[in-house]
């Protein structure tokens, strides 16, 4: 089809009226432009940027929330933002569509209170780090927090200077472990250590580094603009109350071209027309299909004509990391730090990497991720409250009654998402970026994981933007 052909068509035709779950089983299958397949940032974006083309769009989405990794716990204590939530001073997809949309934006606060630590089960605090006995860091790693080792590494000998250098040629040299890098650089045995015992997606000798110098080049490119900015608006933002009223205005503007509780099964695709199928039975003919959903689910969907070479090895069997969160409450009056005259949250080397005291909330928050993630996820989640709260108590006693569990929340658990974000070992990035994300026959690719230039929420508009455009343009 060419383009003429296609925007002659799509401005020919007219949206197909919903109809119920029913009557869709005993029908024929439903008719649409364009299947976009998962309803968080990416696919809801690419759906209205289609939509705004004039295009017929249906979106599927497995759940029954709308919003993916965007998700304001509304049913806890101060609505804790469980995935994306930072609106940086550059992500002007995010900022226009909140703007569209009738969406407020209101300052982003320092998200956790100052940290003490607990180093080989010794509390620390952040002013007698580099002087303590237990520090066992060496030369100047000594002076820096343990929280800040990894980034003060990565920023002080970053190489790249622009949001595209990673996807240039001579960028492979540094698709390798990060460990191998970090020891290079000079990084201790105790450094590392401390390092993967902090907020990482997994042992860093099984991660790729040359991913971690993009999300520290594009923030640090972020960091300059806010420094400049005139305007609040261009500061660093959050939504204000909350970051799935984004994702509900996006889905509400599409109204009932957005379908809940529809989870894919298969992708059939011939030289004109894909047939998308869902468990219930449904069936969705189009033009075009957007897979918008984490290859950890897209793995799963059976696709005709089949994946192959590179792009159907990295969809089998890119890794997925986990972040598992327990949320606590503190009791009225209850302000710990007063009685041990510690800083409220505390950075641990043990089970739980760090307990977050959240600003301007009554919130405390026990996040782990990657190995410690999947380990505290085999207990239920009432159990996983409890463990980490004995750990809390045994760490600080000053906390015993003073908090109550509130909930417990794992990515990984999420049937339609498994994970908190897509990963690379060493040696994928070269390999995978950007064939992964190339059109397959009439499917095509967003969500984070194929992401060029941006990084957090503006990462997955951008993907579903350019999907769109693939589309239109292709």
């Amino acid at each position: 089809m060419t383009l003429a052909t296609r925007r002659d068509l799509i401005k020919g035709l007219g949206g197909l009226a919903a109809v119920g779950a029913t009557a869709r089983l005993r029908a024929a299958p439903e008719r649409a432009d364009v299947v976009v397949i998962g309803g968080g940032f990416a696919g809801l974006n690419a759906a209205i940027v289609l939509s705004d083309a004039g295009a017929n769009v249906t979106v599927l989405e497995a759940g029954g929330r709308i919003g993916g990794r965007a998700y304001t716990a509304d049913q806890w204590t101060d609505r804790p933002e469980l995935g994306a939530s930072q609106i940086g001073p550059l992500y002007g997809r995010i900022r226009n569509a909140a703007d569209r949309f009738g969406v407020a934006l209101k300052p982003f606060p320092v998200q956790s209170e100052p940290f003490v630590f607990a180093i080989g089960d010794q509390l620390i605090a952040a002013s007698d780090w580099a002087q303590s006995p237990f520090n066992k860091t060496v030369g100047e790693e000594r002076g820096v927090p343990p929280s800040f080792l990894l980034p003060s590494y990565i920023s002080k000998h970053n190489p790249l200077k622009g949001s595209d250098d990673w996807l240039q040629p001579g960028a492979a040299e540094f698709d390798v472990a990060a460990a191998d890098w970090l020891r290079a650089h000079g990084a201790s045995n105790e450094a590392l250590r401390l390092m993967n015992a902090g907020v990482v997606a997994d042992e860093l000798s099984r991660v790729s580094l040359l991913t971690m110098l993009q999300e520290s080049t594009r923030l640090m490119i972020a960091i300059r603009a806010a420094a400049v900015a005139q305007p609040a608006v261009a500061k660093t933002a959050q939504v204000a109350g909350g970051t799935s009223r984004l994702t509900e205005a996006m889905a509400l503007h599409l109204g009932d071209r957005v379908r809940m509780n529809q989870a894919v099964t298969a992708i059939r695709m011939d030289r004109s027309t894909v047939e998308v199928a869902t468990v219930d039975g449904t069936r969705y003919n189009s033009d075009f299909v957007i897979a918008a959903v984490p290859f950890v689910s897209l793995r799963e969907l059976h696709i005709e004509p089949a994946l192959a070479g590179v792009q159907s090895e990295a969809v089998t069997r890119m890794p997925y990391a986990n972040t598992s969160q327990v949320f606590f409450a503190l009791k009225d009056g209850d302000d710990y730090w007063q009685q041990d005259g510690l800083a409220p949250s505390l950075w641990t080397d043990g089970e739980v990497s760090m307990f977050r005291k959240m600003t301007g909330t009554s919130l405390l928050v026990a996040v782990n991720t990657g190995p410690k993630a999947d380990v505290m996820d085999q207990l239920p989640a009432a159990e996983r409250g409890a463990r980490a709260l004995a750990e809390l108590e045994r760490l600080r006693p000053a906390t015993k009654g003073r908090v109550e569990f509130v909930g417990a929340h794992s990515w990984r658990q999420q049937p339609f998402i498994r994970g908190c974000r897509h990963s690379y070992a060493p040696g994928d990035v070269s390999r995978f970026v950007p064939a992964m994300f190339q059109p397959h026959e009439r499917l095509h690719f967003a969500g984070e994981h194929t992401r060029q230039l941006e990084m957090g929420m503006e990462s997955a508009m951008e993907s579903g933007e350019r999907a769109a455009v693939e589309i239109l343009t292709g």
